[in-house]
């Protein structure tokens, strides 16, 4: 954010932004609730229009000034809700609902970059999909909306920029950018002068031996039409946090000591050898517009706890690494990088994904849980990616997501599958899934959401 207040456009809203621009395929953000009885249309409506006077309202527009970033500007136009007008019957009608929704277009250029939708369930429940393009939220981002949403009356609005001429704020932010490049050069090279010494005494850190002893995937012929697998679980809250103290950790270790665990079970890492997991921490301070505030540490899960289902030691790992973050550095000037116009960053090659980012939302408040004051059942968090290709995706490695929620008594595991080669369909994601669980909470009977 400038001085002037203007907020622009930050390192990962600029990324997302290029991916609905063909620099990859767009990431679009999805909650699902899941209600027991009918919701009030008005009561849908009503909270649609507090949507579209908050932080999800807004689109990005070109600086004038090369160099400069793009800025966010209010848009409250919107989509009507989509009402489904027919129930749902089974888990493949649930399934086709959700994908339906997030891949309908979202433009963070153009506006709306959000969508409401509602359909019916046979059961007589009732689901709520909110999506929302990633350039215009991420998890905390869209948190705060939906609480502000349901207390109404409580938009966060975008700062005003100011009363300078735009050519004199894209100037400054251009050198701004500049300085930032500039900074990050001269840190670096204070930092490799006074480590020098020492870097040239330690012995070399021995290579990870994981790309050597983890099996290569036999090539599978994947149909055009290859979609990201994905699935939904609910489990008894009282039985997860069971698991989690009998084995000397939280509800946090649990679960990425169960997406670590599927990491295993999906071969992209050997059995023996530790596994990389990405974990999202919010940056994000009060009254923050910011559309995308979340950074991430990185642990790797020894898979002697993993064999010992010692959660103790996941989580001191997880603190160790969550401790790690300030001081972690960027292995390229971030400004730099969002400078550079799409032709130069269509040649560099794609980052290798993650093993697995694990996202643990844990309780949300009773305002995000609810709608019109009727509170839900359950709750899904989702990232999708349409069009993503089985090439695509099978370049960047392959890689797990995986979200888990607790609202009311039931915890929500949802996990996608980026890995085309390991993880080709829904079937080998859920028995997965299923397996690693078990060994978990082996008397829980989980309810398949799709």
């Amino acid at each position: 954010m400038q001085a002037s207040g203007e907020l622009r456009l930050a390192f990962a809203d600029d990324l997302f932004l290029r991916r609905h621009r063909g620099l990859g395929a767009p990431v679009v953000n999805q909650f699902v609730w899941r209600f027991a009885a009918r919701l009030p249309e008005r009561a849908l409506d009503a909270y649609a229009a507090e949507l579209a006077r908050g932080g999800l309202a807004r689109r990005a527009v070109p600086a004038v000034v090369p160099g400069a970033r793009r800025r966010w500007v209010p848009h409250e136009e919107r989509h009507a809700v989509d009402h489904h007008p027919e129930p749902l019957a089974a888990d493949a009608a649930v399934r086709t609902w959700i994908e339906a929704r997030a891949a309908l277009p979202h433009d963070p250029a153009a506006g709306p970059a959000w969508r409401l939708a509602t359909a019916p369930l046979a059961d007589g429940g009732r689901l709520v999909s909110l999506t929302v393009s990633h350039a215009v939220a991420d998890g905390g981002a869209l948190l705060d909306a939906m609480a502000r949403a349901s207390r109404a009356g409580t938009p966060r609005r975008l700062p005003p920029p100011g009363d300078l001429p735009l050519l004199v704020r894209d100037l400054r932010d251009a050198g701004g950018q500049v300085g930032a490049v500039g900074r990050w050069v001269l840190d670096g090279a204070v930092a490799r002068v006074r480590g020098g010494r020492r870097a040239a005494a330690a012995p070399a850190a021995p290579a990870s031996s994981a790309s050597s002893t983890t099996a290569r995937p036999a090539r599978v012929d994947l149909p055009d039409d290859w979609a990201p697998p994905w699935c939904t679980v609910e489990l008894p809250s009282a039985e997860v946090a069971h698991a989690a103290r009998a084995h000397g950790g939280s509800q946090n270790a649990w679960f990425v000591a169960v997406a670590a665990g599927l990491v295993h079970r999906t071969g992209r890492v050997g059995p023996h050898e530790p596994v990389p997991v990405a974990l999202p921490v919010s940056t994000r301070t009060p009254d923050d517009p910011r559309a995308n505030a979340t950074r991430i540490a990185r642990v790797q899960v020894d898979p002697a706890l993993l064999e010992h289902r010692d959660l103790g030691g996941v989580r001191a790992a997880c603190r160790s690494a969550y401790e790690a973050v300030p001081a972690s550095r960027e292995p390229v000037p971030l400004a730099l990088v969002q400078m550079a116009p799409d032709r130069l960053l269509r040649f560099l090659p794609p980052p290798p994904a993650a093993a697995v980012l694990a996202s643990n939302l844990g309780a949300p408040p009773a305002e995000v849980a609810s709608i019109g004051g009727v509170p839900a059942v359950a709750m899904t968090a989702l990232a999708h990616q349409p069009g993503l290709s089985a090439a695509d995706a099978a370049a960047t490695g392959g890689g797990l997501l995986a979200w888990a929620t607790d609202v009311g008594t039931t915890t929500t595991v949802a996990v996608v599958a980026l890995d085309p080669l390991r993880v080709p369909d829904v079937a080998a994601l859920r028995g997965h899934l299923e397996a690693e669980l078990r060994q978990w909470v082996p008397a829980a009977e989980g309810r398949w959401v799709a």
